[in-house]
């Protein structure tokens, strides 16, 4: 459930952050994933 209150400059900074994390994560897995992938093609 998604509770709506006013928005203040430290919580869109806060999400922005998170939001940045979320994606160097997301980028992370991504290349584990491939490089995962490439190592089990070369064996």
């Amino acid at each position: 459930m998604l509770v709506i209150h006013p928005v203040t400059e430290t919580d869109t900074m806060a999400t922005e952050v998170a939001t940045d994390e979320d994606n160097l994560i997301r980028k992370l897995r991504l290349k584990l994933r491939n490089r995962d992938k490439r190592i089990s093609r070369l064996k």
